[in-house]
């Protein structure tokens, strides 16, 4: 896959930064607050195969979707404090939450599915490339494998 993730300590001061191979910084955007471009608590960081950037905004309840410089395309809402994203090799953006559930989106942002695979909520997703998709969870800590069914 040519997507990359990030670990969730982006957290820190809402802002997303964008770097180059080097460590050369490129941009960064975004500001504390509720509105598009916004953040209260980005939690997770996705580059698609679309190359666009989604950004987990846990405490605004959102996917928030930018291009690879910051212009704000869209929000994906109706997560309860969105924690992770995966993209699966189908081109579908798999999202945890606290409620717990996991929620798949389409490329466009149309919700597709909705389940509640762990106990406690997925603090992290990733998958490989046989299909497996892997759950972080907290109390207890494990980690969930899941099948993807096509």
């Amino acid at each position: 896959m040519t997507a990359t993730s990030t670990s969730p300590t982006v957290t820190a001061n809402a802002r997303i930064h964008r770097f180059a191979a080097d460590g050369t910084l490129l941009g960064s955007w975004g500001e504390v607050g509720h509105g598009p471009g916004q953040f209260m608590t980005p939690h997770a960081v996705w580059v698609d195969r679309e190359n666009r950037v989604l950004v987990v905004d846990r405490e605004n309840d959102r996917v928030q979707v930018f291009t690879r410089d910051g212009t704000w395309l869209a929000d994906w809402r109706g997560l309860c404090r969105p924690m992770d994203i995966f993209e699966t090799p189908a081109g579908h953006l798999l999202v945890t939450d606290q409620v717990p559930s996991l929620t798949a989106f389409a490329a466009d942002g149309t919700r597709i599915g909705r389940c509640r695979p762990s106990l406690n909520g997925a603090h992290g997703i990733f998958g490989d490339s046989a299909g497996n998709v892997y759950l972080a969870e907290i109390q207890p800590n494990c980690i969930t494998k899941m099948r993807l069914l096509d």
